[in-house]
């Protein structure tokens, strides 16, 4: 068929790969050169690189910048790096089984506390929770309380339930995708995350998995101020 005569679709798509085809850099080896662009956050405070285009990164940006962080359906938040030891801990609101919304700040204010951020889909979270348990039976007259904050995408429809089956003696609280964690307190990398929180609200020390639940524990004697109290085990 003649140029002039192929259909108006097909001539456009032809032109525009011509097009494309005479830019620098295009074809296999203009993508294997092609540079590494750095996607950063709208805050600044995280940066992450990867190899992606960088009209791509441009595009990827400015939805960054219209959507930013979605927490819930009514409220959006910049997306934050989890808090570090030494960091003060910002208000996190979440929800606990009634449905009703509680502080965690206020829950723990001057105690110390370890938060627990899990699913119940995480198999090395269950198995941490009669350990998480029996450490809150024996430090909590010494001013120690866990708390624990389900994240599950649906965690408070099934929360609640899961937690009385599974007959958990520490408050559980629960944040559906970590929505408001994330926007107060940052983004959780894996699971079971653990914060140790001091008594003025201050991040004592951040643990990812519970490798090592002693030297955890540890961690929670120095803060009380040493390992008084006879040792509990965990419950079956």
């Amino acid at each position: 068929m003649a140029a002039g005569r192929r259909p108006a679709a097909r001539r456009a798509k032809i032109a525009a790969f011509e097009a494309w085809r005479r830019q620098p850099g295009a074809g296999l080896r203009g993508r294997r050169k092609r540079r590494r662009a750095e996607e950063t956050d709208v805050t600044g405070s995280r940066l992450v690189r990867r190899t992606v285009p960088a009209g791509l990164a441009l595009a990827l940006g400015a939805a960054l910048l219209l959507s930013g962080c979605t927490a819930t359906a009514e409220k959006t938040c910049e997306p934050r790096d989890l808090l570090r030891a030494g960091e003060k801990a910002p208000p996190l609101e979440v929800k606990d089984a009634s449905g009703g919304r509680v502080v965690v700040n206020d829950l723990i204010a001057g105690k110390v506390a370890l938060v627990d951020v899990w699913a119940t889909w995480c198999a090395p979270c269950l198995a941490a929770l009669p350990h998480l348990e029996a450490m809150d039976r024996k430090y909590g007259d010494r001013g120690f309380e866990v708390v624990g904050i389900m994240i599950d995408s649906n965690a408070m429809s099934i929360g609640p339930s899961f937690v009385a089956q599974r007959d958990v003696g520490y408050q559980v609280l629960y944040d559906d995708d970590a929505a408001e964690f994330s926007c107060a307190w940052g983004d959780v990398i894996g699971i079971p995350t653990l914060l140790l929180i001091d008594r003025d609200g201050t991040v004592a020390d951040v643990f990812t998995g519970v490798n090592d639940l002693e030297a955890i524990e540890r961690r929670v004697q120095e803060l009380l101020g040493g390992p008084e109290g006879p040792a509990e085990e965990p419950r079956a």
